[in-house]
């Protein structure tokens, strides 16, 4: 069985250093309060698709974003408030 490789490019969590270092404080200029807002939302959609989804971050691509998932994960962020 021959190993299937998952471009980098089209991976969720591939991209989220660039955003949080670059787009969002340099591009958008965003304050660092902002930028660690995002990164503690993404670090607990992490949890969230390894906990409750039984999906690894290496593996997670944009495709995999599904309206089902954002609803889940919504709902389970709404009920820990």
């Amino acid at each position: 069985m021959k190993n299937k490789k998952v471009e980098t490019n089209s991976l969720f969590f591939s991209m989220t250093l660039e955003f949080l270092e670059t787009y969002l404080p340099l591009q958008l200029g965003r304050s660092p309060k902002t930028t660690k807002s995002y990164r503690d939302s993404l670090t607990v959609f992490r949890r969230y698709l390894f906990d409750s989804q039984h999906l690894s971050v290496a593996v997670f691509k944009f495709d995999d974003c599904s309206p089902e998932m954002h609803s889940g994960f919504y709902h389970l962020f709404k009920g820990k408030r």
